[in-house]
């Protein structure tokens, strides 16, 4: 049996090696549309911008690994199924279970592979293709951090940023929380936006929470007032770097540092942190899908193949980004936000195949 399971294996390598090289070459190609005028415009810009893209390519790797998986196992089995040879192996009385174990381990090793290359390649590779896109960008690039927060432990206050510009020295959705010795919030400040103007924070569009000790909280409305707080730009700046293009690890030491930070700030890094484990389990995922179809789509030739891919992945990957669009909001517990994609057509998936004969 061990030649029939290197032939499968085989047979899917190679068309799994050919969607990976031709979405990276889509995913390179229209960022590259995009970016294209910046990169002529800097000496050497061919140079810069190949290295720019071999950084580029580990961090789009997690998210077409699995599509690519999904493409490749129904075009293989498809063929497979074209030249009669599934069914030559059900006559010899290989059940569907057994040709399928090779394909499901593979996928299942590929998840492991998507996971370490997340954790240990695609952070310092963000890093460096930042900080030579931020050398060579033109004079109309504008960064935004997003998720930004800082905690001065000097005067006790918390910082967060739903976004951040650093070029201008603005934000959106700006809260600050003002916190006692133990803890307790003594005020909260919520504002639409924030703006650095000659060395002083103007907030506009907000409200004011005061929290008296063993008195109801008062609240007052904020049109635009300015704060003297003991935060400069460029600690926001350095504080987001310190968090950006983070494993899974790390983004868990860090959560473990943070521990007394309020809920609402923490949210969105533990939605991130289950993302991390939930997304190379795509490829398993879509690894049962992609053999349950194709054992059971019969001769349907690579268009269908094509077309039922597409489906699968554009409707997982909606399903995964607006339940994590909910957790980052609180409406999902963070587990259920990063894992609901998974759960869903997951559950599906091991139905249909369990139902295979």
């Amino acid at each position: 049996m061990r030649i029939l399971d290197r032939y499968i294996s085989t047979r899917f390598l190679i068309p799994f090696i050919y969607c990976l090289v031709g979405f990276s070459m889509l995913f390179v190609i229209g960022d590259l549309f995009e970016n294209l005028d910046d990169f002529i415009e800097s000496p050497g810009w061919f140079l810069v911008a190949l290295r720019y893209y071999l950084l580029y390519i580990p961090s789009i790797f997690g998210y077409i690994t699995a599509v690519a998986i999904l493409l490749a196992l129904l075009s293989s089995l498809g063929l497979l199924q074209k030249y009669n040879e599934i069914s030559a192996m059900r006559s010899a009385g290989v059940s569907v279970y057994r040709i399928s174990a090779p394909l499901l381990l593979l996928a299942f090793l590929i998840s492991l592979a998507v996971f370490y290359v997340n954790e240990e390649v695609v952070p310092d590779a963000l890093r460096e293709s930042r900080e030579l896109k931020n050398q060579h960008q033109g004079a109309d690039y504008e960064r935004v951090l997003n998720n930004v927060t800082y905690l001065n432990r000097a005067t006790n206050q918390l910082f967060y940023f739903k976004a951040f510009r650093p070029g201008n020295n603005t934000g959106e959705g700006v809260t600050i929380h003002d916190l006692r010795a133990d803890g307790s919030p003594s005020r909260r400040i919520s504002a639409r936006e924030a703006a650095w103007l000659d060395g002083t924070w103007w907030l506009f569009d907000g409200v004011i929470y005061s929290y008296p000790l063993n008195d109801i909280p008062i609240k007052q409305d904020l049109s635009k007032k300015s704060f003297d707080f003991e935060v400069h730009p460029v600690d926001l700046v350095q504080s987001e770097e310190e968090l950006a293009y983070r494993g899974y690890l790390e983004l868990r030491e860090t959560l473990e540092r943070r521990a007394g930070y309020p809920a609402v700030i923490l949210r969105p890094m533990r939605v991130e942190l289950q993302q991390k484990l939930a997304l190379p389990i795509a490829c398993l995922i879509m690894g049962m899908l992609g053999v349950t179809f194709g054992l059971k789509s019969g001769r349907g030739g690579m268009l269908a193949g094509v077309g039922i891919s597409l489906v699968l992945s554009f409707l997982y990957y909606v399903v995964y980004s607006i339940t994590g669009a909910l957790g980052n909001q609180g409406y999902l517990a963070p587990w259920l936000a990063a894992w609901a994609a998974n759960i869903v057509f997951g559950g599906i998936g091991l139905w249909v195949f369990l139902r295979l004969n």
